[in-house]
């Protein structure tokens, strides 16, 4: 009989030899069979995530690694996630250790589950086993790793407690994400589209918007507006200058239609304020947007609207900014605090009072450049 090594969340830390942010907690969530200790690793951005855990085995012993994961899989199919064993004896130095260690690559599903069922909240709940012997070693490291995507791991269950669930592979949910994100009201995602220099209208680019999504990158930068395209309620071209102006109100349009996932250069863009004092829709707030604004002038209204807009794992360059008073005794509340978040404001003009309510938003994570900024 092997020995079944089933994972235990509680003997699990995150692995502090990884430089950079380690993203990860453990947590108790509900699972379609009920609730269970996780450990929630990784984000929507390239955060290398790893938790490890060491223990001592019987040589020569047929061992069964045993785990759930909820997740670890994204729009892009660029995600990664890993089960890594390590023996730490019986080499000369820990580099020959690292370098005899087995990798299972559990990223789409490339090394097989033995259960993959449907789950409503994450897509997909698989169940592994990992066998391997353990020859003339006796003492272990177990690393679970993700990146590109949030992966719960935990204890499995017995196996006819998965029976009442719905059979769905990797292939499948792949399948059927891609028809749902294809949907006349959902956004695609793993499209380039550059745009850099177009000619092209504020209503064109929200079409653009509402209709290729999430994980969609695409490049705005530069763009200039049709002549015999000019939208009714006031989108100008800058004179002499590649470069589009918003109102506030067609900003808010802008940010509406920008959904999770969506990667985006815009640079060089003016918002000028519209003098209403309304409060616009912008939308629910979007979480792992990748954005480039730098070079934009906006108005503090504005600015707030787009620190409102951000969710967990956005990555926002706004360097080289300019952000006017226009509005700063009227800007957006940002509202819960975002995870993950990521700003560059490198050489940037904001007032104190606009800079601060962005700072309100930083959660676990947050990280901020402000090189050379300047407050008024």
């Amino acid at each position: 009989m092997s020995k079944v090594i089933n994972f235990n969340a509680r003997e699990f830390v995150l692995d502090k030899s990884i430089k950079g942010n380690n993203v990860g907690e453990r947590v108790f969530i509900t699972t379609p069979l009920g609730s269970a200790e996780v450990w929630e690793i990784g984000d929507w951005q390239w955060n290398w995530s790893q938790i490890v855990t060491q223990m001592t085995l019987q040589k020569n012993t047929d061992c069964i690694l045993r785990f759930a994961v909820l997740g670890g899989i994204n729009n892009t199919g660029d995600a990664v996630s890993q089960a890594v064993i390590v023996a730490l004896d019986g080499y000369d130095t820990s580099e020959q250790a690292w370098e005899e260690r087995q990798v299972y690559a559990l990223d789409k599903s490339r090394y097989q589950p033995v259960i993959s069922k449907s789950d409503s909240s994450n897509g997909l709940l698989r169940v592994f086993e990992i066998p391997f012997n353990t020859g003339e070693h006796e003492r272990y490291k177990i690393l679970f790793t993700a990146m590109h995507a949030k992966a719960g791991f935990f204890a499995p269950q017995e196996y006819s407690a998965y029976e009442p669930l719905n059979d769905l592979t990797y292939n499948e949910w792949w399948e059927n994400r891609l028809d749902s994100l294809n949907g006349q009201d959902s956004r695609q995602n793993g499209l380039y589209l550059n745009m850099s220099g177009a000619n092209i209208s504020l209503s064109a680019i929200q079409k653009l918007l509402s209709e290729k999504p999430s994980g969609t990158y695409i490049d705005l930068s530069d763009c200039d507006v049709c002549d015999d395209a000019q939208d009714s309620d006031g989108q100008t071209e800058a004179e002499d200058e590649k470069v589009l102006v918003y109102t506030e109100k067609q900003f808010a349009e802008f940010l509406k239609n920008i959904g999770d996932g969506v990667i985006m250069e815009h640079k060089r863009i003016i918002v000028n304020s519209d003098g209403s004092g309304e409060r616009y829709d912008i939308g629910a707030s979007a979480d792992g947007v990748v954005i480039d604004l730098s070079g934009s002038i906006l108005t503090a209204r504005a600015f707030s609207m787009l620190a409102s807009k951000l969710g967990d794992g956005c990555i926002v360059s706004i360097n080289d900014m300019t952000v006017t008073d226009d509005g700063i005794d009227d800007m957006y509340p940002c509202g819960g605090k975002s995870d993950g978040l990521v700003i560059d404001l490198s050489g940037s003009t904001v007032p104190q009072k606009a800079l601060d309510l962005f700072y309100s938003k930083g959660g676990d994570g947050f990280a901020v450049t402000t090189d050379n900024c300047k407050t008024e």
